[in-house]
């Protein structure tokens, strides 16, 4: 990848605990290699690549952060023409602005907002750094989805926002929907079950492994957690799994070829 479409889901990242730690274990899972970043004196910040190609970042929760109990998370990123303008829309449409929008020194523009059904997503503008530059490839990130309590008023605020199509998965157990932009999925989007119902709502972050099994066997052994044993949907298996420092993330092998 070397650009995305605005509404595009175009980068992740995990806001860790320990830096290190996460490090140690998402190298041993997926083979990841990590460059730290010079934030000129800012929060620190790593980026995680694949065979040279940078995948997903990584921050450090501040002292705050942490004696909040907020967990760690892995964080969703959409692409934006004009993060002022965005946030501006958003906010009309009923969304909170949890962080207004800045300049990450020559990475480029964010901001985070909440949406209606207060779910977080984060808005970015590129200068130099326009996100993943590979996706969809085993250790790679692959998909987004929003798990909420209210999907109807998430695609209200989504079509609103970004344009999004939402169309109906009916071979799925739950209410599912796949969002669309210009006619390609761009993520997911699921009824939150009963189960679930003290969970936030919040968006979910998948990595393709190729031997699910055998990445899960591993994950374990690096001290995360398996939540939600394999299952078997339409594209492949998917599993519910934590990091070793309770970062919540889903890996699916795949059983048709992504898109491109």
């Amino acid at each position: 990848m070397t650009s995305f479409n605005q509404g595009q889901l175009c980068w992740v990242d995990l806001m860790a605990k320990d830096m290190a730690g996460a490090t140690d274990f998402y190298s041993g899972l997926f083979g990841w290699d990590l460059e730290e970043q010079d934030t000129h004196g800012g929060p620190p910040y790593a980026i995680f690549s694949l065979n040279g190609q940078q995948v997903c970042g990584m921050g450090e929760m501040n002292e705050e952060m942490m004696s909040s109990g907020m967990p760690p998370v892995w964080n969703s990123y959409i692409a934006v023409d004009d993060v002022q303008a965005a946030v501006e829309k958003a906010a009309s449409l009923g969304a909170n602005v949890v962080m207004p929008p800045m300049q990450v020194v020559d990475a480029g523009h964010m901001a985070i907002v909440s949406d209606p059904t207060g779910a977080f997503i984060s808005f970015w503008l590129p200068i130099n750094h326009c996100g993943a530059q590979v996706v969809n490839v085993p250790g790679a990130w692959c998909w987004n989805e929003l798990i909420t309590d209210d999907p109807e008023a998430a695609q209200s605020f989504y079509s609103g926002l970004f344009g999004w199509t939402f169309e109906k998965d009916d071979n799925s157990p739950n209410d599912y929907w796949v969002h669309l932009i210009d006619d390609r999925n761009n993520g997911g989007l699921m009824r939150k079950p009963p189960e679930m119902a003290q969970v936030p709502n919040h968006w979910s972050t998948y990595f393709h492994v190729e031997d699910l099994p055998a990445s899960l066997e591993k994950l374990q052994s690096l001290g995360g957690q398996v939540f939600v044993p394999p299952f078997e949907v339409s594209v492949g298996s998917i599993a519910v799994v934590a990091d070793s420092q309770g970062a919540n993330f889903c890996l699916i092998q795949m059983s048709i070829p992504p898109d491109e």
